[in-house]
């Protein structure tokens, strides 16, 4: 069965021979009979935990009819699932497949290979420590709102928590929630699935949705369908008859992955978040403003609009520092940030760049507008003194501001600006923004200069 799908398989015939070949081969995941000739899967999984407990692998257990198998117990021992022999092998293959995709997914923040001891693992990438209960919400949606009520009264009593029921015509019920559910339990009907697999897909592609744990529990001899819903993106699928007792631990072992998930995701997306923005003062760095600097050129030379490029720097900066200590220093940068922000409009970008150095990108503006908008910044930060420290301690600061005009491309000839649109013209760019700077500064400061474009 497997051969076709092209996996490398390796195989062992006891626990103790798979142990030796999983040493090798570190499998993805492990497909088992649930009797071996020194144990059960559960004792396979508790020896695997003892080899490489940080590595979960998922194990699928095959019991056979007049194995004693407890599906539940397995379960709690942390088996992904238990078939029977003989196996349907649409269902395998889509038990398979799904399982890989999710680890596929995982390994996305999968730290495993890092040289990183669990000592000095990368913050936030921990298993978390539980120290409060989570408040899940967890739903069930079936085609017959009498069925999805019953199983929500036994689920409910299972994790003693309320379960909601939907019945399947309340579909944008779910899929339009403010917060959807943390876990749906799906019923697929075998004389009609096809408007849970609709329910399923939709999930899938929602945005709010597309992370819900969802289970399916097929009624009336779904086998097919529940194959499908696997593929359809179902990360897990209740196999046997429902047992609310079984449900509820699958329930809870799909939760656990959702929290893990969640929160690496939010880890990772702050993590690059952190790595475009400045974290005193929260402007984006020059990591962000240079590709910015890059769009909006190339933008330009489409819309046959002119931009403007600012260079903005505190005036005798290091005299704050040097008088009040760089606390104090830093409560400066920070106001200002916010200051100059205040003062932009929501289409221009600002950006830290320096110790006390900023680089504005003002679009679709003209000499003019930009002269004005970059006065309107130099008196923001001159308009009142800085406090310094919680005493009270106030400070008079002012800032030198250097304006560079980008005309449209068509009208480029004569200022300087390369043809090319990408580094070399930023480079040119921010040397005649740096350049008026310099002219502010060294023209008493406290002033702004506006070079380029008929400045």
């Amino acid at each position: 069965m497997l051969e076709p799908a092209c996996y490398d398989i390796a195989q062992g015939e006891s626990i103790l021979s798979a142990m030796k070949v999983m040493r090798k081969s570190r499998p993805d995941l492990v497909l088992t009979a649930w009797s071996m000739p020194d144990g059960t899967a559960i004792d396979l999984r508790e020896a695997m935990d003892k080899i490489d407990p940080d590595r979960e692998i998922p194990i699928i257990a095959i019991s056979r009819p007049g194995d004693t198998a407890d599906r539940q117990s397995a379960l709690r021992a942390g088996l992904a699932d238990i078939l029977v022999h003989p196996l349907d092998e649409t269902m395998l293959q889509a038990r398979l497949r799904s399982i890989l995709r999710s680890r596929l997914n995982a390994a996305a923040y999968d730290f495993s290979d890092s040289p990183m001891t669990a000592e000095h693992a990368a913050p936030g990438f921990a298993e978390p420590v539980e120290t409060f209960a989570r408040n899940d919400r967890i739903a069930v949606v079936a085609h017959d709102p009498v069925l999805a009520q019953k199983w929500c009264a036994e689920l409910g009593a299972q994790l003693n928590q309320p379960v909601a029921a939907y019945a399947l015509g309340q579909r944008h019920a779910i899929l339009g929630a403010p917060r959807p559910p943390d876990a749906l339990i799906v019923a697929l009907d075998g004389t009609r699935p096809d408007p849970a697999l609709r329910l399923l897909a939709d999930l899938r592609a929602g945005s709010a949705t597309r992370h819900v744990a969802v289970i399916a529990v097929p009624v009336a001899g779904a086998a097919e369908a529940a194959a499908h819903a696997l593929d359809l993106g179902a990360d897990d699928v209740m196999t046997g008859p429902f047992e609310a007792g079984e449900l509820a631990l699958r329930i809870q072992a799909q939760l656990r992955r959702k929290h893990l998930s969640d929160r690496l995701r939010l880890t990772v997306r702050d993590g690059l978040r952190a790595a475009l923005i400045d974290p005193m003062t929260g402007l984006y760095n020059r990591r962000y403003a240079i590709p910015h600097l890059a769009h909006t050129v190339r933008r330009s030379a489409k819309s046959g609009k002119s931009f403007a490029v600012i260079m903005a720097d505190l005036d005798h900066f290091k005299r704050i520092n040097d008088s009040y200590g760089h606390l104090a220093g830093d409560a400066v940068l920070v106001e200002a940030a916010a200051r100059l922000r205040d003062a932009l409009d929501r289409q221009d970008v600002i950006a830290r760049i320096g110790g006390e150095e900023f680089l504005i990108v003002l679009r679709d503006v003209d000499a003019a507008k930009a002269h004005r908008k970059a006065d309107k910044l130099r008196r923001a930060i001159n308009a009142e003194p800085f406090q310094l420290s919680p005493s009270g301690i106030r400070e008079h600061v002012t800032m030198s501001v250097g304006v560079a005009i980008c005309p449209p491309a068509s009208e480029r000839d004569g200022y300087g600006f390369p043809d090319d649109p990408d580094e070399p013209q930023i480079t040119a760019l921010l040397r005649e923004a740096d350049q008026a700077l310099y002219e502010s500064k060294h023209g008493g400061r406290n002033k702004v200069t506006v070079v380029g474009a008929a400045a």
